[in-house]
């Protein structure tokens, strides 16, 4: 996948925000499918019970790290 020729055919603004987009759309989808909740998982880990709901905060939390720095990369 090589991301220079989309920038030079769309330019770098559309293509950012396009991916975003997708980002920001798969997110939204997966977000809702697993009912994630950030104030949920904040009382979890504030109640010291570590379950379900910190370990979807955590997967999203680590995911959006990787995905960052792979477009970073690429």
């Amino acid at each position: 996948m090589d991301v220079t020729a989309w920038i030079e055919r769309w330019g770098e603004p559309a293509v950012l925000a396009w991916g975003g987009l997708i980002l920001g759309l798969g997110f939204g989808f997966f977000g809702q499918r697993s009912k994630f909740c950030l104030r949920a998982a904040v009382i979890e880990f504030w109640h010291r019970r570590f379950g379900d709901k910190l370990a979807v905060w955590l997967l999203a939390f680590s995911t959006a790290v990787v995905a960052v720095q792979a477009m970073v990369l690429l």
